[in-house]
């Protein structure tokens, strides 16, 4: 069975950006090169989601994005959960996040990569990620995380200034730090 993971569609109360789309869903699958605007992959969202009503499922796919070129080639969780080739589904929220229906995009697949890293802040408030004792660049990470440098340290806002967490990078593309 495949852990989950839920990918958030809006920026989290908090956030200079609270309520505006992130398109994590579009570059998610942008990164596994699945063409969500074909009537293909409306029929797969159907059939992965079988319990879900397909008024649902269709309102959710009409408000894919199909602008959206970036690609989500990871995401990052706090704490020490997933390895590398385990199974991991990845969802998205269809309403208010931890509140409502999850809503599986793709089949679930094994994780290429999962780094063990090290998040924190330096007293000055700059975010720091450290990966085997050495600093990993934090625009890199922000972009392959499908976010702007700026978006992506305030996503983790909450950490405290001069102490570092335990954390993972989940990879489902090859992604090498």
């Amino acid at each position: 069975m495949a852990k989950i993971s839920t990918l958030s569609q809006y920026f989290f109360k908090g956030h200079k950006k609270h309520q505006q789309s992130t398109f994590f869903p579009e570059m998610f699958l942008n990164s596994l090169c699945l063409k969500y605007t074909s009537f293909e992959y409306f029929r797969l969202l159907i059939n992965f989601n079988d319990q879900i009503a397909p008024n649902k499922i269709a309102e959710f796919y009409e408000n894919l994005n199909p602008e959206i070129k970036q690609s989500k080639h990871h995401t990052i969780r706090l704490g020490k959960h997933f390895s590398e080739n385990e199974k991991i589904s990845i969802r998205t929220w269809l309403g208010k996040p931890y509140n409502s229906q999850q809503l599986i995009l793709a089949p679930s697949m094994p994780l290429k990569r999962v780094y063990n890293i090290q998040l924190g802040k330096y007293l000055c408030g700059e975010l720091v990620a450290i990966l085997d004792d050495k600093k990993i660049n934090i625009s890199t990470l922000s972009v392959n995380d499908g976010l702007t440098t700026e978006d992506f340290s305030e996503w983790f806002n909450s950490l405290k200034p001069g102490k570092l967490v335990d954390a993972q990078i989940l990879c489902w593309n090859h992604i090498n730090y």
